[in-house]
């Protein structure tokens, strides 16, 4: 009945319906933990259409190339991705940074979460969703990533999240189970239903989470009254 709203839906419950409807994502897209780094760096304010033009014409992903490669020719081949003088800084940092593990992301690992995630925040380029996309998905730590995706999916659904990433991150952790496999998994599914349902202008038929929508609702409630 139009007028009339679901109750709430529940984070979990997010989590279960974007799952049921489109299954396990086997995120992050790269073939190694190193082409993950860089494409967490690249994607910062671009389409990750952009960053995969810019991956394909890097010659290679490891941590020596990129600390040794000559600048223009890393801004050459990331152009494509935007600001690529700043992010050609940004990963020269940060494999510079990974050089005190030995490059071996297995090393990495052993280190305490809250130092590796203090380090790599200290990195110039580096903010809290770029720093939790390499938590997640290189360093296997469980931190919530907050994107815009996640903001609009969770603002439609009647629970906008804080302005501030921290908060914003400490509510959905203090109403989800914390394991990073479950954070990686529901990073990815917002990702997908961002791109294939809701977008600025939102395609709505066939949504999996139409029923508990304001947004999709309040637009069957425009119709009705015209």
């Amino acid at each position: 009945m139009l007028g009339i709203k679901e109750e709430n839906i529940s984070i979990h419950k997010i989590y279960e319906l974007l799952y049921e409807a489109y299954g396990p994502q086997n995120w992050w897209p790269a073939d190694s933990v190193e082409e993950m780094m860089v494409g967490a760096v690249l994607v910062q304010n671009t389409a990750w259409t952009n960053v995969e033009k810019s991956l394909e014409a890097l010659e290679s992903f490891s941590p020596s190339y990129i600390r040794n490669v000559e600048h223009e020719e890393l801004i050459r081949c990331i152009r494509t991705s935007g600001f690529y003088m700043q992010k050609a800084r940004t990963l020269k940092n940060l494999m510079s940074w990974f050089q005190k593990y030995n490059d071996d992301i297995l090393i990495a690992r052993t280190k305490d979460e809250r130092i590796i995630r203090s380090e790599l925040l200290e990195l110039k380029g580096i903010g809290y969703e770029t720093a939790d996309c390499m938590m997640v998905y290189a360093l296997e730590k469980p931190y919530f990533i907050i994107d815009a995706y996640t903001r609009r999916i969770f603002e439609r659904l009647n629970i906008p999240l804080h302005y501030n990433y921290l908060k914003a991150q400490a509510y959905i952790q203090d109403n989800l189970e914390v394991d990073v496999q479950i954070f990686n998994e529901f990073h990815a599914l917002l990702v997908k239903h961002g791109k294939k349902h809701c977008m600025k202008k939102p395609r709505c038929i066939s949504c999996p989470l139409g029923k508990y929508c304001y947004y999709y609702q309040s637009q069957e409630e425009s119709i009705a009254f015209i």
